[in-house]
């Protein structure tokens, strides 16, 4: 906002006090309107204000100054009494006759046109007693007819000296002649008791005093009482006090209140260093070599790469890992590194016999896919469930649907492996099984079937083959799932057709054939061949009557329909 003076006699100023023949501090009262751009009052409330004398309207040199932090201001009047606070108005300023000007700054604005400074006729006479400062005194000791320290310090009245009489080269500053640290620019503040934010207080607009001064960014502390003057014991005196935590003075771990227990973790700590041998169990030590003497490394793993974690050469050997690609264990031997031979199963290269063989070996992954034997030595890849009924089942059907199913109807007995989609075996590794059978639908509710080969017609060697590749006939033994015993079912045979007939009509109405190829060479139509002969849970329409179904199917819910299923063997 921008102000100006608008009543010019409001300016004059009333002496408090006389002038005396000598230069002595006063105070003056002022008063003054002040109005807006627009020619209004100003809004009542508190304004900073600076008051400055000079010896000129324009320019001229500075006589003295105050400055005023929150003036009250009510319809545009304000008063104020000058010299009475930290700036002290010098008699001598208005006793040489001569006119004065006064200037006044309120807030940031530029300050405001000087106006002539009036006296009141009271103060009149008191100018004539003031210009006898002027006159020459005859016989009169002056300064210069002193020697040096000849005036001391018990040869002065107290009180007899003001700060107004004394020329002061320093002022709380590092050194004499230099800048006063304690106030820096407080030509310009009088007091600053509460200033919240002010650098310099040179015209802060939220502050009236630094008493309780949040932040005083450019204050310097002068006379202060800072650590280095405390007494050595007054921190342990804070502590012994109880306004001092023990731990500031201490440094102690155990003096911090509610923190955690570690007693005996710094001997540990200390004992653990690398540099220094650790005791262990058993013997062993642990210090610049690992030694575990007599005791065992328990569940020691090697770094897992799927490349060389570093070069092999004379500062590395030693060195191990375990290739996650081969599955195998190597080590530097300071030139190279070279392959431990751990031979694993189910890889390209070392096929396992079968899923079961795989899972003896402790190489099972999972269910999944697994190099198997196709029986001279190559590899294929085929199924294995590792999870169902104790896993190492090996798959050597998947029953989808009649679209994709392939027949194998011109596949000669004699062929050690086949692979045509639906069909996936090798004859040795049929041979060498132990000749159990699992059929499991692919689809909720996952029904379930378990056979045993070896029991009643006990179908071995070529006779296995036939019986789950073509159509031998004979009893087996059917998994009771409510006992949990083996049963021998009645031979299944049910007519010469060129499908499944083992499973043809066993016990407990489940017709449960598939197509295969004509292995007994008895003839017969041939209606599984070329296609998806699988009847599923036959129900009484077919001629079967459905007795004691939940007792060898598992996972049974009352439906005769036919569903995707894989069959295994193992």
């Amino acid at each position: 906002m921008h102000f100006r003076l608008e009543v010019v006699a409001a300016i004059a100023v009333s002496f408090l006090i006389s002038f005396s023949a000598l230069a002595e501090p006063l105070q003056l009262g002022a008063q003054g309107r002040l109005t807006s751009s627009a020619g209004g009052a100003v809004a009542d409330g508190n304004y900073p204000m600076g008051i400055t004398v000079y010896d000129a309207a324009v320019g001229g040199t500075l006589l003295w100054s105050e400055s005023f932090l929150a003036v009250p201001v009510q319809g545009g009047v304000f008063a104020l009494t000058l010299g009475a606070a930290l700036s002290k108005l010098d008699s001598g300023v208005l006793a040489t006759g001569k006119a004065v000007w006064v200037g006044i700054t309120i807030g940031a604005d530029p300050e405001l046109t000087r106006q002539p400074l009036l006296r009141v006729p009271s103060a009149v006479h008191a100018l004539v007693a003031a210009q006898a400062q002027d006159l020459q005194c005859s016989g009169c000791v002056g300064s210069d007819d002193l020697a040096k320290a000849a005036v001391t310090g018990e040869k002065i009245a107290i009180g007899a000296i003001g700060a107004n009489h004394v020329n002061f080269s320093w002022a709380a500053a590092d050194a004499p002649g230099g800048s006063a640290t304690f106030a820096l620019k407080a030509n310009q503040a009088n007091v600053a008791d509460k200033a919240t934010n002010a650098d310099f207080a040179s015209s802060a607009d939220e502050a009236t005093t630094a008493k309780t001064a949040a932040l005083a960014k450019g204050l310097q502390c002068t006379g202060c009482v800072g650590s280095a003057a405390l007494a050595t014991t007054v921190p342990a005196d804070w502590v012994k006090g109880g306004q001092l935590a023990a731990v500031a003075t201490s440094g102690k771990y155990s003096d911090l209140q509610g923190g955690p227990d570690l007693t005996g973790y710094g001997a540990l700590a200390a004992a653990n260093n690398w540099q220094k041998a650790q005791a262990l169990t058993g013997g062993a030590t642990l210090g610049a070599n690992l030694d575990f003497a007599k005791s065992q490394a328990l569940l020691f793993r090697f770094q897992n790469a799927d490349k060389e974690p570093a070069a092999c050469e004379k500062a590395t050997r030693g060195l191990a890992y375990f290739d996650t690609k081969d599955s195998n264990l190597y080590y530097c031997n300071g030139t190279k590194w070279k392959a431990l031979n751990v031979q694993q199963t189910a890889t390209a290269t070392n096929p396992g016999a079968s899923c079961k063989a795989i899972l003896a070996a402790g190489d099972s992954i999972g269910s999944g896919k697994y190099w198997l034997n196709k029986g001279d030595g190559s590899a294929f890849q085929g199924w294995c469930d590792m999870t169902a009924e104790g896993g190492g089942w090996t798959r050597f059907l998947l029953l989808t649907d009649s679209a994709s199913f392939k027949s194998i109807a011109a596949v000669a007995k004699t062929t050690e492996f086949v692979d045509n989609g639906t069909y996936q075996f090798s004859m040795a590794m049929l041979k060498a099984s132990n000749r159990e059978v699992l059929i499991v639908e692919t689809v909720a509710p996952f029904r379930a079937h378990l056979y045993d080969f070896k029991q009643g017609s006990n179908l071995a060697d070529d006779n296995f083959v036939g019986a789950i590749t073509g159509d031998v006939n004979g009893a087996v033994g059917v998994w009771n799932w409510q006992t949990s015993k083996w049963e021998t079912m009645a031979t299944g045979k049910c007519n010469t057709n060129n499908h499944s007939q083992w499973n043809c009509e066993p016990p407990g109405g489940v017709r449960f054939h598939y197509g295969t190829r004509d292995w007994t060479g008895d003839g017969g139509s041939s209606p599984g061949d070329g296609q998806w002969y699988f009847t599923g849970y036959a129900d009484s329409s077919g001629g079967y009557t459905a007795i004691n179904l939940p007792k060898y199917v598992k996972n049974w819910d009352g439906k005769f329909n036919a569903t995707a299923h894989d069959f295994f063997f193992r």
